[in-house]
């Protein structure tokens, strides 16, 4: 597995690599942090995929910065589904589609670490799932969810004692602000990355690709 920040720079660099062309055990894999990065680099990916023929390709959602919407890429004047890599209005005939085949999520760790909101990794796993697409949530990070307030606690009554009892904690909304206030607001505690652990909703998500 072959993972790049700069997945622009891949095609030139494959070829050279592989003259004979990239053998069917190495996949390629991006590094996409968020939406405007998600637009700028998947479908340089896909291209690469087509083009030298690698057969598997993954993403690199780490650390995961923003809500991803891997169906509806906004690429200039069409809409690209990274799962099938062709545009979604084309969707009708995929025989010839080449697309992501696994998407790998995680939160950020270290000092200045941010947290990751729980929708977002939510959505992608349901997104994954509806287009057969294997999803690995490798880690929450620093930062793991305590309270989400919309669910546990939607009359606002018992806010502030996560403050109190947990300071190394915030506020975290679904637009990646913090804050009391905002959509999908949730309290984050920083835990620490083995505290934290992988699991989703209680549920472990190691898949890969056959």
């Amino acid at each position: 597995m072959l993972l790049t920040k700069r997945i622009g720079n891949a095609y030139d660099m494959l070829r050279k690599m592989f003259p004979g062309g990239v053998p069917s055990n190495v996949w390629i894999g991006s590094t996409i942090c968020n939406q405007p990065e998600a637009q700028r680099d998947i479908w340089k990916l896909l291209q690469a995929k087509s083009v030298l023929g690698i057969s598997k390709v993954f993403l690199s959602i780490e650390p995961m910065l923003g809500a991803i919407d891997l169906v509806h890429i906004q690429q200039a004047h069409s809409v690209l589904n990274a799962f099938t890599g062709v545009e979604v209005d084309e969707l009708g005939d995929c025989g010839h589609c080449v697309g992501i085949d696994l998407v790998i999520c995680g939160g950020e760790s270290g000092q200045g670490a941010r947290p990751m909101h729980p929708d977002w990794v939510r959505s992608l796993r349901d997104q994954c799932a509806a287009a057969g697409v294997a999803f690995h949530f490798k880690q929450w990070g620093e930062f793991f969810p305590v309270f989400d307030r919309d669910v546990e606690d939607p009359d606002w009554r018992d806010c502030a004692r996560w403050q109190h009892e947990r300071p190394k904690g915030r506020w975290h909304n679904l637009a990646g602000g913090t804050g009391f206030h905002g959509e999908r607001v949730v309290y984050v505690d920083r835990v620490g990355v083995r505290k934290a652990g992988h699991l989703l909703d209680g549920v472990e998500y190691r898949e890969i690709p056959a």
